[in-house]
């Protein structure tokens, strides 16, 4: 499930951005720090915002794949896109990143696609009047009505009421 990250979870993210320090094929380097580096940086807003991100399996670490996924979603997370079209952009049956991402991230794949979508949702309500319907069209969401009810069930409040209760506590 998300929870807020932890100070052990901090740290274990901070203890994987010290393994970029070891020799790794210069193909992969550059996009495997940049990917590395994104997480951090996201894990640590979402910590300084107190809102969720999903809690990173402190045991493992993680998988350059996983990490070059994970960077696909935070470059990507407003297109349209399926388990399948990721899958097939890695070339990695659905099953198999499926699991893995679950190993790793301690939440399957499309939670955390959608958690990372209405984090940005929240930083649109908050940061700027554009309508809910564009809202959920840049954050990709299919409808509003769906991104009405995905906004609801994680954060108890919709999206109208959040913005109005995020205003009401400047």
């Amino acid at each position: 499930q998300f929870i807020k990250p932890s100070a052990t979870e901090m740290q274990h993210l901070l203890t994987h951005f010290d393994a970029l320090n070891e020799p790794k094929p210069k193909k992969y380097e550059q996009s495997i720090t940049q990917t590395l580096f994104s997480y951090i940086v996201l894990s640590i807003s979402k910590l300084a915002q107190n809102t969720h991100v999903p809690k990173v399996a402190a045991k493992n670490s993680i998988p350059p794949l996983i990490l070059k996924v994970i960077n696909h979603l935070n470059e990507n997370y407003s297109s349209k896109q399926t388990l399948q079209d990721i899958a097939d952009k890695f070339f990695i049956s659905k099953t198999a990143l499926s699991y893995s991402f679950k190993k790793y991230m301690d939440c399957t794949l499309i939670d955390f696609l959608l958690s990372l979508r209405i984090s940005k949702a929240k930083e649109f309500l908050l940061g700027t009047r554009k309508s809910i319907e564009e809202i959920s069209e840049l954050c990709g969401f299919s409808s509003s009505n769906y991104f009405g009810l995905i906004f609801k069930q994680k954060e108890s409040l919709s999206p109208a009421n959040y913005r109005k209760h995020q205003a009401m506590k400047s």
